[in-house]
């Protein structure tokens, strides 16, 4: 409530201060929470290592977008030291748990050849999954598939129709 303002003013250090007592009792939702404190500096200073060890702990304790933020350090360098490979594995453990955005991130790595052997088809597949599931960045990456005929047949009409969602 306090990082976001819900029902409450907004207070970053109150937030931090809350998740960190949750993160001492070992509680998931704590230790992303705080996690996302010091990836963001949100009312703590930024600390990249510890956001990474945050998320790594959430990740073992269950936390599905633990995963997703954890690879997403991995896929950056952010706190720990850039594994294209390993980013690409978390995002498909992610997915396969249901993260929306995992698999969205993993098409981006499909598309690009980055942490998995290059694959245009499966990039436009899995966009597709993810739109299909809500993720409106998904809509504009499948989109652009379409338009450059990158793993599907180019159609610039299914293209503009895209775009226009």
């Amino acid at each position: 409530c306090y990082e976001y303002g819900k029902g409450v003013g907004v207070d970053l250090k109150r937030a931090a201060s809350l998740y960190q007592q949750a993160a001492d009792k070992g509680n998931e939702y704590g230790l992303y929470g705080l996690g996302r404190c010091y990836e963001y500096g949100k009312g703590v200073g930024v600390d990249l290592k510890r956001a990474a060890s945050l998320y790594q702990q959430a990740m073992d304790k269950g936390m599905v977008s633990a995963i997703n933020s954890l690879a997403e350090c991995y896929r950056f360098g952010v706190g720990v030291i850039r594994n294209e490979v390993k980013a690409a594995q978390l995002y498909q453990q992610a997915m396969d748990k249901g993260h929306v955005e995992a698999i969205n991130n993993l098409a981006i790595c499909y598309k690009n050849g980055k942490g998995v052997s290059k694959d245009e088809a499966k990039a436009a597949q899995l966009f597709q999954q993810a739109m299909e599931k809500g993720h409106v960045g998904a809509i504009n990456n499948l989109a652009i598939c379409y338009k450059n005929g990158e793993g599907v047949e180019k159609d610039e009409v299914r293209a503009a129709q895209l775009y226009q969602q």
